[in-house]
């Protein structure tokens, strides 16, 4: 919840952070350290400065420990950067075991040795995690389970398909255009030679069929998160019976540290559970700062419009106990998704616009390939027809608007220069 609840000790001084609003972040007070240990809850700091957003998790004795990332892009560091009580005073704290000073200020701005930037802090303390009511497991209803049919295996659950020898059947799919689009969209991430793509991983994988595609199209290491447990036990039996070695199963509550960063990122159906129902967010910005510290090249996140089936039978906004500090609406995520750089393709589901997937380089020049420049004419033609109809459709490729603009400065490559 976004009325933060979060206590941490200053060393020496035993100054403290405490409970914050939005227009008054910083307090001190005298605390007992073992009490302010207790009661810190799940507290989670990003700072954002010299264009690198920093997640670090409040671990006691005074300290936050950088363990989102693997690597500090500023210091070129391969361990994790510590931040911790300086003594001085309750708004400066040690960067880096000491080697630096980053300075907070009530109204969000931080002062860092390399300029400027921003901050904000987030917890679970009071937050109560949505479960199925019948299964307690998981947010989704539908039970998990697979049956063998001589040399296929068929998943049933969320997600319904068949596998057979790690190649995924998508007849009994919902959304199978959904999938086909992805497992085409990953294949030409693996063929372009200018964008690294040996990791991938799946976040909210549900029963795995989109980390299956992954392993299919060439990715040589697979990471599956989803916070349901059975699920995720089902993924490892049907990953073992296949003999897969480049997938790997985890449980995962979305808000956790990451197990590691990967090239390409996907989040599907999953922003309007993580905003408001299973994780503790309430706010885009701070959902799109958590997958920065996680996507080295691509990410690919599918938009849920509050017009969708799903939503309005069972009104997340309003069935779960977050506290929003925004609507949970296209515009906001768009504008979030955009400060992380130019947004250079937007799929709307065929005969269902509530739901979109965007994709956003995270380096943008080396994501202007041979396909996105062949896209460049074709998505001009589309958004030309949907402004001369004044389609609903139209919003979601207004993003493409800018890139494309962008993409105008730059004189068209060769042929020879073309992957």
């Amino acid at each position: 919840m976004w009325s933060i609840l979060i206590l941490i000790v200053l060393a020496a001084s035993l100054f403290v952070l405490v409970p914050f609003s939005d227009d008054t972040r910083f307090a001190t007070s005298d605390m007992d350290k073992s009490k302010a240990d207790e009661v810190s809850g799940f507290p989670y700091l990003f700072i954002t400065f010299a264009g690198v957003t920093h997640g670090l998790q409040w671990i006691g004795d005074g300290c936050y420990v950088n363990n989102f990332v693997e690597v500090n892009d500023i210091l070129q560091d391969r361990r994790p950067i510590n931040m911790c009580a300086s003594g001085i005073s309750p708004n400066k704290w040690d960067w880096d075991n000491g080697n630096s000073f980053v300075e907070f200020s009530p109204d969000g701005t931080v002062e860092t040795q390399w300029g400027s930037g921003t901050w904000y802090m987030m917890t679970n303390e009071n937050f109560i995690v949505y479960h199925d009511p019948k299964r307690k497991v998981g947010s989704q209803s539908e039970v998990p389970s697979f049956e063998i049919m001589e040399t296929t295996i068929r998943v049933y659950g969320y997600q319904k398909f068949d596998i057979k020898n790690n190649v995924v059947d998508l007849n009994r799919t919902k959304y199978h255009q959904k999938f086909d689009w992805i497992r085409n969209k990953l294949q030409i991430f693996v063929q372009d030679e200018n964008i690294p793509t040996n990791t991938f991983m799946d976040i909210g994988c549900n029963a795995g069929l989109t980390s299956f595609l992954a392993f299919e199209v060439g990715f040589q290491h697979v990471t599956s998160l989803d916070h349901d447990g059975e699920y995720i036990k089902m993924l490892e039996q049907i990953v073992a019976l296949e003999k897969n070695t480049v997938i790997h199963p985890k449980e995962f509550s979305f808000g956790e540290p990451f197990p590691q960063k990967s090239d390409v990122v996907f989040v599907g159906a999953l922003i309007h559970w993580v905003f408001t129902c299973t994780a503790n967010f309430g706010k885009f910005d701070a959902i799109m700062d958590y997958l920065s510290t996680v996507v080295s090249e691509v990410l690919l996140i599918e938009w849920v419009d509050p017009q969708d089936d799903a939503i309005q039978s069972f009104h997340h906004n309003d069935h779960c106990n977050t506290v929003h500090h925004e609507p949970y609406e296209a515009k906001l995520f768009v504008q979030s998704l955009q400060k992380l750089g130019n947004i250079i393709d937007v799929w709307p589901l065929p005969g269902k616009i509530t739901r979109v997937i965007y994709t956003k380089p995270i380096q943008e020049l080396e994501g202007i390939t041979k396909y996105f420049y062949e896209q460049w004419g074709e998505l001009h033609s589309i958004i030309q027809q949907l402004e001369a109809t004044r389609s609903e459709e139209l919003f979601h490729f207004l993003p493409l608007l800018d890139f494309y603009s962008f993409l105008e400065d730059f004189s068209s490559p060769s042929e020879e220069e073309l992957p």
